[in-house]
């Protein structure tokens, strides 16, 4: 399955994508030709990325980032990384050690601790 350009802009317009997923988006923007052809924004964002190192002028991306949890500052990482898991699962381990939750988020309980929230770009 290729790139879902139409649901990234989508969660990119509402806020919901995460910091990798707009490195993915713009990548494949300015590798594709279409950040210059987009509304001006994708374009001025895209030049900000290279010139910022984050993107090679081909759309590469050049340097990765760990999503941060809102509550604890932490980076997290995607839990497939750490499990093997094939399968997309979104949740998120912390990078302090095998703790799978964020003792300082609002959702933690006696039962188990709440879940680590990226910072959303």
């Amino acid at each position: 399955m290729g790139f879902d350009l139409v649901g990234s802009i989508m969660e990119y317009e509402a806020g919901e994508i995460t910091n990798k997923g707009t490195l993915e988006l713009f990548s494949h923007l300015v590798k594709t030709g279409q950040a210059w052809s987009l509304q001006g924004h994708y374009g001025r964002t895209a030049t900000a990325l290279i010139d910022a190192g984050w993107l090679d002028r081909e759309g590469k991306i050049l340097k990765e980032v760990p999503e941060t949890c809102q509550y604890c500052g932490e980076p997290i990482y995607d839990k497939r990384e750490v499990s093997g898991a094939k399968e997309a699962d979104w949740a998120t381990v912390c990078s302090l050690g095998e703790d799978f939750g964020c003792d300082k988020s609002p959702e933690t309980t006696e039962e188990g601790v709440g879940d680590h929230k990226p910072i959303l770009s």
